[in-house]
């Protein structure tokens, strides 16, 4: 993925800035943000998560179930062959599985796809630790709400990615985040913001339930997930996280 060029104010509804913003730095943010999901205790206290929920994705009338198995520091993997045909994760190594293709050990913008969504928590929390690097950049405007923006560059795979997550000036729960790849990981990168929605405590961390992600210059929605429980702390053996093996192997 290229690094995406801070082009925020272009497609979203404007920009500005206020006292509170010219005050506010990216590290004041993300305490806050700390505290507003439940704090460093509540956070720390999650170390796996198991999401069911439901897919859809208007532009191929699929509606699916969904489901997702996340492991501290950064196991993940996604789908199930038995209701979807399909599962992508990352054990060490980024992979996909296709019935009736088999597997396939993920490259180029797949692989970086995988990367970026295989960290446990959003990566402007302990970016130090993480080699992330943050930048403040004021109060936007997205569909008439003032939200702070929070850029965020991150080494993938040895090349710069950056994303934008907008946090809500009162809450400090994140309501967007701005990024760019391609559908899929074919074509051109898209600008995509996906929207934060339903915060429910989850063993007192607060995780949005709800998330659409919609092309920022047209606002076609692109595809929405609806989780319908997120289970946290379940023993989860790191097999669980390894591409099915195929037969004959």
């Amino acid at each position: 993925m290229k690094y995406l060029i801070l082009i925020s104010c272009l497609f979203l509804l404007g920009c500005g800035s206020t006292t509170e913003s010219e005050e506010m730095t990216a590290e004041i943010l993300v305490d806050r943000y700390t505290e507003a999901i439940g704090g460093r205790m509540a956070i720390e206290s999650v170390s796996s998560l198991e999401f069911r929920g439901l897919y859809v994705e208007p532009a191929y009338n699929i509606v699916i179930p969904a489901g997702i198995l996340q492991k501290r520091p950064y196991y993940r993997v996604v789908g199930d062959l038995g209701t979807v045909g399909f599962m992508e994760g990352y054990n060490g190594t980024a992979w996909e599985y296709h019935e009736g293709k088999g597997l396939t050990l993920s490259k180029g913008e797949a692989r970086e796809a995988i990367l970026v969504g295989s960290q446990f928590d959003h990566p402007f929390l302990d970016a130090d630790k993480k080699g992330n690097k943050l930048v403040y950049r004021g109060l936007s405007e997205i569909h008439g709400q003032q939200l702070h923006e929070l850029e965020v560059e991150m080494d993938v795979a040895g090349q710069a990615y950056t994303t934008l997550f907008y946090l809500h000036p009162h809450t400090y729960l994140p309501v967007a985040q701005l990024k760019s790849m391609p559908i899929h990981a074919v074509g051109e990168e898209v600008p995509i913001l996906v929207y934060f929605s339903e915060y429910r405590p989850v063993n007192g961390y607060l995780i949005p339930f709800t998330e659409t992600e919609r092309d920022s210059r047209s606002g076609k929605l692109l595809n929405a997930v609806f989780w319908d429980e997120i289970i946290p702390n379940q023993e989860i053996p790191l097999e669980k996280f390894d591409p099915p093996v195929e037969q004959g192997t």
